[in-house]
C-alpha cells in the first residue's frame, strides 16, 4: 500500500473565498455540519485526485473553516471543516494513526471528555485540550467497533 498523501488545506478561515471566487457565507449562515467525503474503490484502482476535487466542489459551502483531504491508493477521505468547539480550531482531518494506519474523519462533539480520558488512562492535561477527533481515534484504537 502506498503511503498516504499528507493532509492539505485548500481553504483557510472564514474570510476565504471559494475556488469560484465567491465569498464564503457569513458564520450566521454557515451549515450545521462539516462536509465529509469517503471513497473506496473495491477493485483496487487508485482514486483520482481530480474526482475528489470535483466532489468537494459540489459541497463547498460546508468548508467554511478549511478543507483537508487524504488519498491513499484505492481510498480517499476528506473533511470540509466547520469548527464548532475551541478544541476543533486548526485541527487537520482526516487523522491518521501512524502505528496502525487507521484513518478517521469525525464531525461531532464529545460531552464526556473527562470520563473518556479516564477510561483510556490518558493524562487529562494532555487530552482535555485536544480535538474531540483525537479522543475518538484513541477510543477506536483501544476498543475497535465496540467504541460505538
Amino acid at each position: 500500500m502506498r503511503a498516504p498523501l499528507p493532509c492539505r488545506s485548500t481553504l483557510q478561515g472564514r474570510d476565504a473565498v471559494r475556488s469560484d471566487h465567491r465569498p464564503l457565507p457569513p458564520p450566521s449562515a454557515a451549515p450545521a455540519l462539516s462536509g465529509i467525503l469517503a471513497v473506496l474503490h473495491r477493485d483496487g484502482r487508485p482514486v483520482e485526485p481530480a474526482s475528489v476535487e470535483r466532489m468537494l466542489a459540489v459541497m463547498s459551502q460546508r468548508g467554511v473553516d478549511g478543507v483537508d483531504s487524504l488519498l491513499s491508493g484505492p481510498a480517499a477521505l476528506a473533511r470540509q471543516h466547520l469548527w464548532e468547539t475551541p478544541e476543533d480550531v486548526d485541527q487537520c482531518q482526516p487523522l491518521v494513526d501512524e502505528r496502525s494506519g487507521v484513518a478517521l474523519v469525525f464531525d461531532g462533539r464529545l460531552d464526556g471528555r473527562e470520563w473518556l480520558c479516564e477510561a483510556l488512562s490518558l493524562a487529562p492535561t494532555r487530552s482535555l485540550s485536544g480535538p474531540d477527533a483525537r479522543l475518538v481515534m484513541e477510543a477506536y484504537l483501544r476498543w475497535g467497533e465496540d467504541v460505538a
